[in-house]
């Protein structure tokens, strides 16, 4: 932005005049921000992060510093500059580090840390560790603190994840209401279990209208940014979440889209996570335990999201839970040349209904009922209907403790109740399915509206649509813009669900 422009905003901020750069209006602008600018002439961290224009000493040299100013219902504003910001700073007793929380705001008064609108500031840890200790970089870490809001940045080349909640709070101290916005995380590098965003043990929060891709493992070669996604990093990740809510966001090129490793301790609702598009993935949502007797899985939900060029929409692998993990709605969601649509084990209540699935080589309905058998944890389909197929080699796959049962086609799978004897299996699955060509728009082009008509009437409807497909419920899902720049990639990350 020109000093001119620059000059001119201040003023309309500080007087409350119309006019603001880049199409902003005044009421979309907090008047009583703090600001940090590292490019500003003036800018120190002595200053009270105030420009002069506005009655202020000026803005902040550092972001850290802005973070440590903000006290509940204010909002900090971080300003572009000529190169992407760094911060090499660790609170005492943090395990990483980077622009670090330890307070937050309250249910009315957040506090929120965000690119100036019309701006997006570049944060850029280098790859680097922390002076102190040599704990690996994030970009964001709350150490401690409710009700943040992060909000239009772009990060990268962070050695941990780039938004980090405390994986090891103190007893009650679970972050509660994180609201991560627009933001665009890529290009993370680390050694195990990294991520874009994880949300450890976070509590009704939030991640949005963002872009997640290229999160890597330092481990699979000396060059870490050629190696190939490791299995335990994701763009999404987390240990036992609660309540939270994944939508709208763009993932690819990672192994796991979202990956909830571990249920919440309280036996509360899992993620939700719909409207998200997924392109490049091993699995756009992975919900799985870390370690044998595991709290259990409750009312997880996907739905409204489109997976392209993948090789899993969901897996639930729970067999290991210590009690019966219950309820799981896929729903509305729109696979194009991906292999399985919903893969379980050890999860009973599993509806799946009103998705669209065309150019699978695998087989979209894939169920396990096997290991950990003391536990007694059952595999159970309750519906699975009213879903369209077009321009697939089969249709489902029952493992019966290592009997198997393949349903080739939509006939065959009508009859799975009978034959199978699997009691694992609602009656009469696919009686209202169907196999229907959709006539996308322009499937190469990621634009996954249908023309075909009779494909509005397929849906099971109620309450729910009667429409099949992520279109059918959602207009705008994912960050459609960024679909221009996904790199052609050859295939997806492996990934075996044997």
């Amino acid at each position: 932005m020109g000093s001119i422009t620059r000059f001119l905003l201040l003023l309309s901020v500080a007087f409350c005049l119309p006019l603001v750069a880049y199409g902003q209006t005044t009421n979309e602008i907090d008047q009583n921000a703090l600001y940090v600018d590292q490019d500003h002439p003036n800018a120190s961290d002595e200053n009270d992060g105030r420009y002069q224009e506005m009655g202020g000493t000026g803005p902040f040299k550092t972001i850290q510093t802005l973070v440590d100013a903000l006290k509940p219902g204010m909002t900090g504003y971080v300003r572009e500059s000529t190169k992407p910001y760094f911060q090499d700073f660790r609170a005492s007793g943090a395990i990483a580090g980077g622009i670090t929380f330890t307070r937050g705001g309250s249910t009315d008064e957040r506090i929120t840390i965000a690119g100036f609108p019309g701006e997006r500031p570049i944060i850029d840890q280098q790859l680097k560790v922390s002076t102190d200790a040599s704990k690996a970089l994030t970009a964001f870490y709350i150490h401690a603190g409710n009700y943040i809001t992060i909000q239009n940045f772009e990060l990268t080349k962070t050695r941990s994840t780039a938004i980090l909640t405390n994986p090891n709070p103190d007893p009650g101290e679970h972050v509660v209401g994180l609201v991560v916005d627009d933001v665009h995380i890529h290009s993370v590098y680390g050694g195990d279990n990294v991520g874009g965003i994880r949300i450890d043990k976070c509590e009704y929060c939030v991640v949005r209208n963002s872009t997640i891709h290229d999160i890597y493992n330092t481990r699979e070669t000396e060059n870490s940014q050629t190696s190939a996604p490791y299995g335990l990093h994701a763009g999404i990740h987390g240990y036992a979440p609660r309540n939270s809510i994944i939508e709208k966001n763009t993932i690819y090129n990672v192994l796991r889209g979202v990956y909830q490793k571990q249920p919440n301790e309280h036996g509360d609702r899992s993620n939700i996570v719909r409207q998200n598009m997924f392109y490049n993935v091993g699995i756009a949502y992975a919900i799985e335990v870390a370690g044998y007797k595991s709290p259990n899985v409750q009312s997880a939900e996907f739905y409204g999201n489109i997976v392209v060029n993948s090789n899993t929409a969901l897996r639930a692998i729970l067999h290991e839970t210590l009690s019966q993990s219950k309820s799981l709605k896929i729903f509305n969601n729109t696979l194009y040349n991906t292999g399985t649509l919903s893969y379980i084990r050890g999860i009973v209540d599993v509806e799946v209904f009103n998705n669209l699935v065309v150019r699978s080589d695998d087989y979209p309905i894939y169920s396990e009922r096997t290991g950990a058998d003391e536990l007694g944890n059952e595999t159970l389909y309750s519906l699975i209907d009213h879903n369209v197929y077009y321009d697939v080699q089969n249709i489902a796959l029952l493992d019966r403790s290592g009997s198997y049962f393949y349903f080739k086609d939509l006939d065959a799978w009508r009859t799975a109740f009978s034959i199978s004897s699997a009691y694992s299996l609602s009656e009469d699955p696919g009686a209202n399915s169907a196999i229907v060509n959709p006539y996308f728009k322009d499937a190469e082009s990621y634009d996954f509206r249908t023309t075909n008509s009779s494909i509005s009437n397929l849906g099971i409807g109620g309450e729910y649509s009667k429409g099949v497909g992520a279109y059918s419920i959602f207009s705008n899902i994912g960050d459609t813009a960024i679909l221009n720049t996904i790199p052609a990639a050859p295939n997806p990350p492996t990934l075996s669900i044997q």
